[in-house]
């Protein structure tokens, strides 16, 4: 007989029930009692009928060249681009490094083992469990829809993270600092960041389409927001001016762009930078993203700054090149990352006694709690000046020394 409960620390219920081999099975039933009821019903049902022979039994005879298909048709849409890509790349450094297993049976944990240890001598440990998790996730949903039986490597585990280094909001003096270090067109980006708390993404994919000089907002539309909600967010003087210059440049880089391709033969010229290679092609290429460019921030080739690499979970250009600038400013650099910047914008607005809804609107939060438990890091002396800022009974005990010194004085 099968059972329904939630774990600790989860969300939802999880069905608990024997298959038609016996084994034990344990999976998510559904986000309410009911939901996961039906399911472990029929889940018993098809046990019953496979073990008296009135069903076929579900085994791991698929490949899994098949079981990605499915996996990429059927679940992949469900995801976001980045993580899209993310899992991509976590399942092909997986199964490539395994050429001789073909189904998911032939998939044995001892693999799983070996992959373990020769991936951990080239990469860091959360780089290995973000991989392997990309494989759990895949094995995980083929379970759930009986596309097999069971996962092949349930029972091993990633090697343990190190704790993360939490990201810390930037004093003043700090962020003072780092602008004053920074090359122009870095200091643009930072001083974006600090004065719209956009995230590095939707930074990343902002373009002159997002962006309204007229009205002085800007548009962080739903595809590119990690919540998947869309927000529009007031200019600050200063953001409108960098805007203002960097559109000016992207018009002049364009005519100059589109000058030079047409003097170079125009379409032929465009249609043949797929067959160049080396120092020419770098050039064609840089000369054609200069002619396309739709977004405000580039790098100097013309290309837009990515949220991450191709290998999906690696640090990006951007965020290398804002470590750059934090070691030339002679900040610490612990938790120092684009999102740190993010944060200094959220904390300098609560500092300042801005509504807490407001603040959530402008972070793009969905719930405020997130506003104050992540981003509110209230230092030390913000700690003392809130206190001082009281004054129970303080009043009565200064009228009373001022009454006591006038007293002295007749």
């Amino acid at each position: 007989m099968g059972r329904i409960y939630t774990p600790k620390g989860r969300k939802g219920f999880y069905i608990d029930y024997r298959d038609a081999d016996g084994r034990r099975v344990r999976c998510f039933g559904g986000p309410t009692k009911e939901d996961a009821r039906a399911i472990l019903a029929e889940r018993e049902r098809k046990a019953r009928l496979q073990r008296e022979g009135l069903l076929p039994r579900i085994d791991n005879s698929i490949e899994i060249s098949e079981l990605r298909k499915k996996f990429e048709s059927l679940y992949y849409p469900k995801l976001r681009p980045s993580t899209r890509r993310r899992m991509k790349y976590g399942l092909d450094c997986f199964f490539d490094r395994l050429a001789g297993v073909k189904t998911v049976a032939d998939l044995r944990p001892e693999n799983a083992e070996r992959y373990i240890r020769e991936r951990r001598e080239e990469v860091s440990d959360r780089t290995v469990g973000i991989e392997l998790g990309c494989v759990h996730r895949l094995f995980n949903w083929a379970e759930s829809l009986e596309l097999i039986a069971s996962n092949p490597i349930k029972r091993v585990k990633a090697p343990p993270r190190p704790r993360p280094v939490v990201r810390r909001a930037l004093d003043k003096n700090e962020v003072e600092a780092l602008l004053a270090a920074s090359p122009q067109r870095y200091r643009d980006i930072w001083q974006t960041f600090l004065l719209t708390g956009v995230r590095r993404g939707e930074l990343c994919a902002l373009t002159w389409n997002d962006v309204d000089f007229e009205a002085r907002t800007i548009t962080i539309r739903s595809e590119i927001a990690k919540t998947g909600e869309g927000r529009i967010l007031p200019m600050h003087k200063a953001v409108y001016e960098i805007l203002s210059r960097l559109k000016a440049e992207c018009e002049a880089q364009r005519a100059e762009a589109m000058e030079e391709i047409n003097r170079r033969g125009g379409k032929a010229f465009l249609e043949a930078i797929q067959a160049l290679r080396g120092r020419a092609s770098r050039e064609a290429r840089r000369l054609r993203a200069r002619a396309e460019r739709e977004h405000a921030f580039v790098t100097l080739d013309g290309t837009p700054w990515q949220r991450m690499t191709k290998k999906g979970n690696m640090p990006t250009n951007l965020h290398t090149r804002l470590d750059l600038c934090v070691t030339k400013a002679g900040i610490d650099p612990t938790g120092v990352t684009p999102h740190a910047l993010r944060r200094t914008f959220v904390s300098e607005l609560i500092r300042r006694g801005v509504n807490i809804k407001t603040v959530q609107r402008l972070a793009g939060h969905k719930d405020p709690k997130i506003t104050l438990a992540i981003y509110a890091q209230m230092t030390s002396a913000d700690l003392r000046t809130g206190v001082e800022a009281l004054d129970f009974g303080t009043a009565r005990r200064a009228e009373m020394a001022t009454v006591g010194q006038q007293g002295q004085v007749a």
